[in-house]
């Protein structure tokens, strides 16, 4: 099994049942390589893995080519993911989908050039950390800015961003560790990977450094720190007024759209006794 690393916890866990299960196999024999959706595919195709995992569904030309088109495949849609773009710093960032293009571009090269930051924690040159590898998430993180952000274009796919000065890593867990390894450093990942890391080196912040998206109108909106990866819609904490309730799923003319993506299976045919699937009930991150 290989592909998408917002599916590596979930991917980690179905593992390690089938190997208690099945005594005989070991993890070196059954595993998930969280690898990026892209690679996924690829390996899916290739014959390198018998399921595969991706934030997408596969495209034409893909559906056409290797294994997918024979022995043939099934989909199964998954869960929903969330993402966000995670700093190192305190908690409360608010950013525009203008000024998060602009910091990984390189035209906000100090956190000087952010209002608030500086009462975060957030001083000095920005550090920006990013997937190397072709990811669902950067697909995410490109889509949102061709809806919600000046100065974007170019393709809205999972290819590594070509920014100058970017500091590039391969897997979500690669992203977390990387911000939380440099103070002021920011980067993107799907916010359940992201918030299991955290959680466990700082337990203080409770998944809360997730820079919220503001809209329009003035609103912050964000992934759902509070219950990362499992829900369509979700309410902040009561006690935290400054958090406003958000649909997350994307509507037209949103200016806005929160990063949102449905996980997808790809199975070979020739399994054997593999006639369909179920999904996990909500969460890409258990």
């Amino acid at each position: 099994m290989g592909g998408a690393s917002t599916f590596a916890p979930a991917g980690a866990a179905i593992v390690a049942k089938w190997n208690k299960a099945k005594p005989g196999f070991s993890q070196d024999v059954v595993a998930y390589d969280s690898v990026g959706s892209g690679t996924g595919i690829t390996g899916f195709n290739s014959g390198t893995y018998l399921i595969a995992v991706s934030d997408d569904p596969m495209t034409a030309a893909q559906e056409g080519a290797g294994f997918s088109a024979s022995p043939g495949k099934i989909t199964v849609p998954l869960c929903v993911s969330t993402f966000g773009f995670f700093y190192n710093g305190k908690p409360g960032l608010v950013l525009t989908a203008t000024q998060s293009y602009q910091i990984y571009s390189g035209t906000i090269a100090t956190w000087a050039g952010v209002a608030g930051a500086s009462a975060k924690g957030l001083t000095g040159a920005i550090t920006r950390v990013a997937r190397s590898d072709k990811s669902g998430s950067t697909a995410i993180v490109k889509t949102m800015w061709s809806k919600a952000a000046t100065g974007f274009s170019g393709a809205t796919d999972g290819v590594a961003l070509t920014f100058d000065g970017l500091s590039k890593v391969e897997g979500t867990s690669a992203v977390c560790a990387a911000v939380l390894a440099t103070k002021g450093a920011i980067g993107y990942a799907f916010t359940g990977g992201c918030s299991t890391v955290y959680n466990k080196r700082n337990p203080n912040l409770k998944n809360r450094v997730i820079a919220s998206l503001k809209n329009a109108n003035g609103v912050a909106v964000a992934p759902p720190s509070w219950s990362p990866g499992s829900a369509l819609t979700g309410s902040p904490p009561a006690a935290d007024g400054s958090w406003a309730a958000v649909d997350f799923i994307w509507k037209a003319g949103a200016k806005t759209p929160p990063m949102v993506s449905m996980e997808f299976a790809f199975i070979r045919k020739s399994l054997t006794g593999v006639t369909g699937g179920r999904s996990p009930r909500r969460s890409c991150s258990t």
